[in-house]
């Protein structure tokens, strides 16, 4: 796979705050490494988006078969934990959890967190660095549009709270800052536009922590 990177030339003062976005970036223009949840699968977000992230950090690594790689990701964290696996009793994964596995596949991983005052500046500058971020977010704190295929805002989740998506870019429109995602969990969700400001708060209020993950 090869890395590409996408930019384009903007502009935008953030009110409240002295950063300038000067230009829009993606690292995963194309899409290539969104993957599609299976149909019904409500437990794998964790691995799945693992594995977009390992995508993004290995090129030589491509997901033929995600039924698959995300079962031996299963099996992994669980010999590692010393734990019986059960392919039909899955339990939701942790960040750590995600860098754990990772590190067993030989991509680095950085923690980084939006506490102490920090605020979605942090996943633009992990964008500007090269890096995807993964985050594990409450979905009820992105406004949902009624219509399933509208940017910018989300589609119906299962109970909302905790959900892991990618985030590989960032755009300006109309003024404000969104990220640019990956959401295994519809087909919709495939290099979606997150207001960053929503997003940050979805972040804070279930997780404030994230995963930078850089190519090797």
């Amino acid at each position: 796979m090869k890395l590409l990177i996408r930019k384009c030339l903007g502009g935008l003062i953030l009110a409240g705050l002295s950063v300038a976005i000067s230009a829009n970036e993606s690292n995963d223009p194309s899409g290539e490494l969104f993957l599609l949840r299976s149909a019904g699968d409500v437990a794998n977000c964790g691995p799945i988006t693992a594995l977009m992230a390992r995508q993004y950090a290995d090129q030589g690594f491509d997901v033929e078969s995600l039924s698959a790689e995300v079962m031996k990701a299963r099996k992994l964290l669980a010999d590692y934990r010393q734990q019986s696996f059960d392919k039909d009793n899955q339990s939701w994964w942790s960040l750590k959890d995600i860098q754990i596995y990772l590190r067993f596949m030989g991509v680095s991983s950085q923690p980084g967190n939006l506490i102490r005052g920090r605020n979605y500046i942090e996943l633009k500058k992990v964008i500007d660095q090269r890096k995807v971020a993964i985050i594990n977010v409450n979905m009820n704190d992105l406004p949902r549009g009624t219509e399933t295929g509208k940017p910018y805002n989300t589609f119906y989740v299962p109970f909302g709270w905790g959900h892991f998506i990618a985030v590989v870019g960032y755009q300006v429109k109309d003024g404000e800052l969104y990220f640019e995602t990956h959401d295994s969990f519809s087909p919709q969700g495939k290099s979606r536009l997150y207001s960053a400001k929503h997003l940050e708060r979805a972040i804070k209020r279930y997780n404030p922590y994230y995963l930078e993950v850089a190519p090797s």
